[in-house]
């Protein structure tokens, strides 16, 4: 074994070590057993993404291993359903574990193991990227810990968004960038943020087609052949999405909202994006264009104060050594400068705030619409940003003062910066490991928990179970929805990101036809919701049973 591999591997080794005590800093450490899923669960009254993303993966894993397309998840609102793709369950890991379901228990989550994946990688790419500025191991891991711990990375569990955790795919796309262009390996990348989210997808592609302009710009490409590379990488892209099912509803995931979820210009500064999360104790919530229960969340990017301190510094020294005049920047950095205004103007969207106030508005061009409407959550592309400075604040750090210094400014820095969102953390290691005090009204029993032995009974004797009337998230969905896949039942109901509306009025004017005209099919079983259809099926229960379970759920039972 040579001297430079077992550095490598002892270095990486630290990297995992350092990654391990972040995630249980900040979460505990339990989220990783496969059986604990209470802090997936929230507030009674109240479906949050970490249900939907859990409860989908349920059903997904019921359904067949090969099937067209991958992702296809069909018990999962059947005419209405769409693709595990939309539902957020991070698909890479899903289809990993289906392979083993029959090995698995019930209640099996893989949410928190993708979760300490994330920390390890969060960790190893800003490592990588930083040694090639220095060769001190101390300073990688301390540059390290401030993306470990950076507020636009660890807010997005408190929303349950497990996903967009992974955001070491962007780290991973800038250090592609930073390093000598190989298609393989974009091509490689692109296709793993396809099965993680598709808004990582969206950024590396920007990241590819920017290297592409870099690589010109150095000519070690000409425009002409980049064309080849250009449609290798679209036609892969495209191949793979219809593989995996992103268009299992056609175009119907376009949809509003552009404006609304986007960032504020005070965003890197704003410590709260409200909702009772607050990143420091030191600096004072600044207000938003829209109000805390609005869209701007989704834009939240407080940097920290310890970045703040780095940046002064880093601005102080430039300006007193005066280095704009003595160095020109290279096309590495102008590209990157250009591809941050892109994705500033995107972010802020068209209707631009600073703190309370719209200081502009502009009507959107048609053709960027299809774009707007597919990606509208904008403010989730400030994330390549806000890692574009933090990469460049400790490079102009590391060039601009000795290692010496370097290492205790971070240092410094770094335990300021922890000490600041010190209460905040509390609160999310809290709401990991004691759902039950995070949310005052939390009772697993009211959620998911089956009680009543008559779920068993009607479970393991129909195939379907059909919401009546199905909509957006409806009530109960969380109860239903545990039962139904447990005794795999199909069902016409759902919490999804995205759905075929049409489709959907289709089959609530289908199901009232059945109902109405007592035409229930002896394989399904009917949940009654709708108050109207209660006093009608009260009237006629010829052939069928109408039966209360726990928490007076309502069902039409059929007679077999």
């Amino acid at each position: 074994m040579s001297l430079n591999y077992k550095s490598s591997l002892l270095e990486i080794l630290g990297i995992i070590f350092l990654s391990t005590i972040i995630f249980i800093f900040t979460t505990g450490g339990k989220i990783i057993y496969f059986d604990n899923i209470d802090w997936l669960f929230g507030s009674r009254n109240i479906v949050t993404d970490s249900e939907q993303h859990y409860i989908s993966w349920l059903f997904f894993r019921n359904s067949d291993f090969f099937q067209f397309p991958l992702f296809k998840n069909y018990h999962y609102g059947m005419e209405i359903s769409s693709s595990l793709i939309h539902s957020d369950s991070i698909p890479i890991m899903a289809i990993l574990f289906k392979a083993f379901k029959h090995f698995l228990p019930f209640n099996f989550q893989y949410f928190g193991l993708w979760i300490y994946l994330s920390f390890i990688l969060q960790g190893l790419f800003p490592f990588l990227i930083i040694k090639k500025f220095t060769k001190s191991y101390l300073i990688g891991l301390l540059c390290s810990s401030f993306f470990l711990l950076a507020p636009v990375l660890t807010y997005r569990l408190f929303w349950g968004h497990e996903s967009l955790f992974g955001q070491w795919i962007i780290l991973c796309g800038l250090y592609l960038y930073l390093n000598d262009y190989n298609l393989k390996k974009w091509i490689a990348l692109s296709s793993l943020s396809l099965l993680v989210h598709p808004y990582f997808f969206a950024m590396i592609t920007l990241l590819f087609f920017a290297t592409l302009i870099k690589e010109i710009l150095d000519k070690q490409l000409s425009f002409k052949k980049i064309i080849t590379p250009s449609l290798i990488y679209i036609a892969t892209s495209l191949t793979l999405q219809i593989i995996f099912g992103y268009y299992a509803i056609g175009l119907n995931f376009l949809t509003s909202g552009y404006d609304f979820f986007k960032a504020n210009m005070n965003t890197l500064f704003d410590s709260s994006p409200g909702w009772g999360i607050d990143y420091s104790r030191v600096l004072p919530d600044l207000y938003n264009s829209i109000p805390p229960i609005g869209g701007e969340y989704e834009g939240f990017a407080f940097l920290g104060i310890g970045v703040f301190i780095i940046l002064i510094l880093n601005l102080f020294k430039f300006s007193q050594e005066k280095l704009v005049k003595k160095e020109k920047f290279s096309n590495s950095v102008k590209v990157l400068i250009y591809l941050t205004v892109l994705l500033i103007i995107y972010s802020l969207s068209n209707k631009i705030s600073i703190g309370q106030y719209e200081i502009l508005s502009y009507p959107l061009p048609p053709f960027i619409k299809f774009i707007t409407e597919t990606f509208r959550v904008s403010g989730r592309f400030i994330w390549p940003i806000y890692y574009i400075i933090y990469i460049g604040s400790f490079y102009l750090l590391i060039k601009n003062f000795s290692p010496k210094y370097v290492a205790i400014i971070l240092l410094c820095a770094l335990s300021l910066q922890t000490w600041d969102m010190f209460p905040n953390y509390n609160n999310l290691r809290t709401k990991m490991l004691s759902p039950q005090i995070y949310y005052k009204d939390f009772n697993k029993s009211d959620k998911y928990k089956l009680n009543d032995p008559k779920w068993k009974i009607i479970g393991s004797e129909y195939n379907n179970l059909y919401y009546v009337y199905p909509h957006y998230a409806p009530e109960n969905f969380v109860k239903l929805s545990m039962f139904a896949s447990k005794y795999k039942l199909k069902v016409n109901f759902g919490y999804f990101s995205r759905t075929d509306k049409s489709q959907a009025k289709k089959e609530r004017e289908k199901l009232q036809s059945i109902i109405i005209n007592n035409n229930l099919s002896k394989n399904s079983i009917y949940y009654i919701h709708d108050s109207e259809i209660i006093e009608l099926v009260k009237n006629n229960q010829s052939n069928y049973n109408l039966i209360k379970l726990e928490d007076n759920l309502l069902f039409l039972i059929p007679n077999k």
